[in-house]
């Protein structure tokens, strides 16, 4: 740390206690006490002969504090911080009650060291005079540094911990706590951004340059920080607070002349420079002061040139001889990840006799790294699942290598035989003749087969045709030559038939199988009936003698059907009736017989005129015969008209008995009859009887 040792009142610590909190949480998990590494500070000297007319009242001394700490590991690192109360009465753009936290991040997962700044703050600059602060950091791990300025914090944070005007320091009694830290508050007219009050006042991001100039003398602070980044990723942030003094200087010497000269190479307004990348190219620089006596020098002004972090070597070399004027070189071979960038190398020219950071000159040259020319994988495409096999064509290189090698007739030429197992995306990486690297890619999709199906007949009858058809494809063939869709066969026996599908690409699909089955054995229909004739209801019990079937279909004749095998039916209606089989099996195939001899004859009635009732065994009742009715309405009198038998039976017998169980005497009985045929309107007549004892 520095210490003002002319406007501070007290020295440096005895003991510094570093505080350790827990990176993710801001739990505070110990502190660790730091002694002095000196019995002296060291005072940093003051050339100001050059600046001044008289010799400038400034005292800084430098003081370090040096231990090792061991902490565990800690997925989320660690900040270590301590804080001080307060700054000098002296400085002109803040409070001086205002103390300063100090901060630096330890990386959980990754090992990493904290950038390192190449130069001392300088204690004062001119009033009224451009002045230029090489504040450039070198980081050994390689990572990317970023440069900005940046509020100084307080010594306290957002919960009001840390040092104050009570306790001047934090120690044990009086602990730091965990950032965020309070942002110091500047007086009017001044900010983060313009401590100086009016005048110019920046940070080059990249190269840590910082370029400004004052208009009023005083004492000032301002805070930048570094910020170290790998692959993208923020590690750490390094602060770093100035104090500095604003003083009226004597007048400076005439600017030095800078200069440079691209003859030779390609450029435009020989301030733009055309190169490829990892091509070596040099250009020559002058730089001259018009006080011949006067001793001049370069000094790197650019990332370019290696200075600053933000750009990874090989940088470009900057090579001079002579004292005023000196001639010089600059070379550089840009690596191939500049391909298609436009980078400044900026040099800086100062005479060593004016005040140091003033009076300087910068000569730029853009450099436009023309873009690589791109390798060229081709485009993507498809091959068959089973033997595909893609003809791989790169172009646009020196020199190839394919990744990953699978499938491939070799890895390391541009046309390689592609067939691998599955769809595989390829990368080919393509170098130029000086060694810069593109790359491309591509698909190499294998084509499943596709799924093709047939449809149609599955079974049929001998000498029956089938119709099939396949879809799914493009394309087709049959097992039978065929390459329609749709194929017509009649099969003498049970076939078995493949078909393969074909897509846009040609490619067959897996065959399908198809089991085309024939009946030889075709059904037979026939059958017996009994009986076939006779007065309705008819009952006709039916009797099946059809072979190789399983399914029947009677039709009866008049309407009704039956699917039993052996079916019995009942006719009503007179007449003759045709009766017809359809036997068919499982698969449809079907026979038909017809019979037309079941016969119903009309309804027939006969009544005697006459009967002997003498229980000789012929003629003792009196009956109706015939067929066909289905009932009567019978009523029979005597002489006196009195009702002396009654039935609804057809089949009835009268037995010349009274209704009282007497015989009837001899003698001519009237009869009247209602008949109701099973088919057909009723009828009546009426009739007389005689009973013959």
């Amino acid at each position: 740390m520095y210490r003002d040792c002319l406007n501070g009142n007290v020295g440096f610590d005895p003991v510094v206690f570093l505080f350790v909190f827990a990176g993710n949480t801001g739990e505070r998990l110990g502190f660790y006490p730091l002694k002095p590494a000196f019995e002296n500070p060291d005072t940093i000297s003051v050339n100001d002969a050059n600046c001044t007319a008289s010799p400038l009242n400034l005292c800084l001394e430098m003081g370090q504090y040096i231990d090792t700490i061991f902490l565990p590991p800690l997925p989320d690192g660690y900040d270590l911080s301590w804080a001080r109360c307060c700054r000098n009465e002296a400085i002109s753009n803040i409070p001086s009650d205002q103390g300063i936290s100090v901060l630096t991040h330890i990386p959980g997962t990754l090992p990493n060291n904290s950038p390192q700044f190449q130069n001392l703050p300088s204690l004062f600059i001119c009033n009224n005079e451009p002045f230029n602060l090489d504040y450039s950091a070198t980081d050994v791990d390689g990572d990317s540094l970023t440069y900005e300025i940046v509020t100084p914090w307080t010594g306290q944070n957002s919960a009001g911990w840390g040092a104050h005007a009570n306790f001047a320091s934090v120690i044990p009694q009086n602990p730091m706590g965990p950032p965020p830290y309070n942002n110091l508050n500047f007086l009017a007219g001044f900010s983060a951004q313009t401590p100086f009050g009016q005048g110019n006042f920046s940070i080059n991001s990249q190269t840590g340059l910082i370029s400004l100039t004052p208009i009023q003398e005083g004492l000032f602070v301002f805070t930048t920080s570094v910020r170290e980044y790998r692959n993208g990723v923020l590690l750490s942030e390094n602060r770093r607070d100035f104090q500095v003094k604003v003083v009226e200087c004597l007048p400076q010497g005439t600017l030095p002349v800078i200069s440079h000269d691209l003859s030779g190479w390609s450029n435009s307004g020989n301030d733009t420079l055309f190169v490829q990348s990892a091509d070596s190219f040099c250009y020559s620089i002058s730089l001259f002061d018009s006080a011949s006596a006067d001793f001049v020098e370069f000094f790197p002004a650019s990332s370019s040139l290696g200075i600053g972090g933000a750009m990874k070597p090989p940088f470009a070399q900057l090579s001079s001889s002579g004292k005023n004027p000196i001639q010089g070189e600059i070379c550089w071979r840009p690596s191939c990840e500049l391909a298609g960038d436009t980078i400044p190398i900026i040099v800086g020219g100062r005479d060593l006799k004016d005040c140091f950071g003033t009076n300087q000159v910068f000569d730029t040259v853009w450099v436009v790294v023309l873009p690589l020319k791109q390798v060229e994988a081709g485009n993507d495409t498809s091959i068959c699942v089973n033997g595909g096999i893609a003809q791989l064509q790169a172009e646009n290189a020196y020199r190839y290598k394919w990744t990953p090698s699978i499938g491939l007739s070799r890895d390391s030429i541009f046309n390689p035989l592609a067939s691998p197992p599955t769809s595989q995306l390829y990368q080919v990486t393509g170098w130029d003749s000086l060694g810069c690297p593109t790359r491309d890619s591509l698909w190499v999709w294998l084509i499943p087969p596709i799924p093709v199906s047939i449809n149609g007949s599955d079974s049929l009858c001998l000498g029956q045709k089938g119709e099939l058809d396949v879809s799914g494809g493009l394309n087709y063939l049959w097992s039978t030559g065929d390459i329609t869709p749709n194929i017509s066969l009649i099969p003498n026996q049970t076939t078995y038939l493949w078909a393969l599908g074909y897509d846009s690409l040609g490619c067959p699909g897996d065959s399908v199988w198809y089991e085309l089955y024939v009946e030889a054995n075709l059904p037979l229909a026939g059958f017996t009936a009994f009986p076939t004739e006779g007065y309705g209801p008819l009952e006709v019990q039916f009797q099946n003698r059809s072979f190789y079937s399983s399914r029947f279909v009677w039709d009866f004749g008049d309407g009704s059907t039956s699917q039993l095998s052996n079916p019995s039916y009942t006719f009503l209606e007179p007449g003759r009736h045709q009766v017809k089989l359809t036997a068919d099996n499982t698969i449809g195939c079907a026979d038909s017989i017809a019979v037309t001899y079941i016969e119903v004859w009309s309804p027939k009635w006969y009544i005697p005129n006459a009967f002997t009732p003498n229980g000789d065994g012929h003629n003792d009742v009196f009956f109706m015969s015939g067929g066909g009715i289905k009932a009567i309405d019978l009523s029979i009198y005597n002489r006196w008209g009195q009702k002396i038998f009654y039935s609804r039976d057809p089949s009835f017998n009268w037995n010349g008995s009274t209704p009282s169980g007497q015989i009837a005497p001899e003698g001519v009985y009237a009869w009247h009859i209602v008949v109701f045929p099973w088919t057909g309107d009723s009828w009546q007549r009426s009739g007389t009887v005689t009973l013959i004892r």
